[in-house]
């Protein structure tokens, strides 16, 4: 399978079939290769905070993060790590199904594997409707 789930939290919600429909069609709206190999992984708020203190110097929690690698293939492979109580608090905030986050989530992960950002407001203009556009066909 090109993208496998991993729980290392108790995430219900986190289905592989949400995983694997939000991969199917970020792919259908995005260059991705067709032999693309994703890593999802649910874990914990601690686990998410230290992640974050140690790659992006940032001593608090997020809710994703992404980590590139190119394959021997030259394919732009990775994993994304989702925070599930994050993602939980955050449905709640924004009063969204919890099944809608963690699609955003995903997607969020996989569009920055591929090359996407948000820091500067016009890369967040490309990345920010594309991610929207995945999750209503999700």
């Amino acid at each position: 399978m090109p993208i496998q789930l991993h729980r290392k939290v108790t995430a219900k919600a986190l289905t592989d079939q949400l995983v694997q429909r939000v991969f199917t069609v970020t792919r259908r709206f995005t260059t991705a290769p067709n032999n693309w190999q994703v890593a999802v992984v649910a874990v914990g708020t601690s686990r998410m905070q230290q992640l974050n203190r140690t790659y992006r110097g940032v001593n608090a929690v997020t809710d994703v993060l992404s980590f590139g690698n190119t394959s021997t293939a030259g394919q732009p492979d990775g994993d994304i790590v989702l925070c599930y109580p994050q993602a939980v608090q955050q449905a709640r905030l924004k009063q969204l199904p919890l099944r809608t986050e963690l699609a955003w989530l995903v997607a969020h992960g996989l569009l920055h594997l591929l090359g996407y950002d948000h820091e500067q407001a016009a890369d967040a203009a490309t990345m920010r409707p594309l991610e929207q556009q995945i999750v209503s066909h999700v």
